[in-house]
């Protein structure tokens, strides 16, 4: 076989490749896209919300003495705020779960002053199941002894604090045993903006990071 015929045929092999690659990716490209997450389980969900009750003076501006989850409420009219937090895990297969947590009340002057009004001890929850459920009841937030508070800080730094924040603060870990081993560290926290002289009249304004995630 000379050199002319040798190289003739391996142009034609080449180009028999390339025409079959190019038919495959052609071929290809009119399949519908189809994608398929392997290996990935969803082994539950964890949830947590804050609810409050807002107590009221006799006023002209409600119909009520008492509010529930408003997005504002007029400040001088606040007698006090009970807060409550509802955290719940739900697994998929039954395991071995714990929940370890605290929670803490702190007073916030943006870019000056953090102070902790209060800081509660550790607790544990421990469980051999599919769920967990942690309840937190009527921690009572008291305005006027904090009206009372931010004087004495005024007093003190020589600032004239119109703005602050009350921040509750919860913190969860959780641990869950199974075939696997799965930790989660959790921080959620109900903000109350209190706010003078905003567009709205003297107010506190709450928001709230309700947790709504899969494991």
């Amino acid at each position: 076989m000379n050199s002319k015929l040798a190289l003739k045929l391996v142009i034609i092999v080449v180009l028999i490749i390339l025409m079959t690659t190019l038919s495959m990716f052609i071929y290809n490209l009119g399949r519908p896209f189809s994608y398929t997450e392997e290996g990935i389980k969803v082994l539950g969900e964890e949830r947590g919300t804050y609810n409050y009750v807002i107590y009221l003076k006799p006023n002209t501006i409600y119909n009520s003495t008492k509010l529930d989850n408003a997005e504002f409420v007029y400040r001088k009219l606040v007698k006090s705020l009970d807060i409550k937090y509802h955290y719940t895990v739900d697994m998929v297969d039954e395991g071995e779960i714990k929940l370890k947590y605290n929670y803490l009340i702190k007073i916030v002057v943006p870019d000056k002053i953090e102070k902790i009004l209060y800081k509660s001890k550790y607790f544990k929850l421990e469980n051999h199941s599919k769920e967990i459920t942690l309840e937190l009841n009527d921690d009572s937030i008291n305005l006027t002894k904090i009206d009372l508070l931010i004087g004495k800080i005024e007093t003190e730094s020589g600032l004239r604090i119109q703005d602050y924040n009350i921040e509750f603060i919860t913190k969860l870990n959780l641990l869950y045993r199974n075939n696997i081993t799965l930790t989660d560290n959790i921080e959620t926290k109900l903000v109350m903006n209190i706010l003078k002289r905003s567009e709205l009249g003297d107010i506190i304004k709450f928001s709230s990071d309700n947790l709504s995630k899969t494991l």
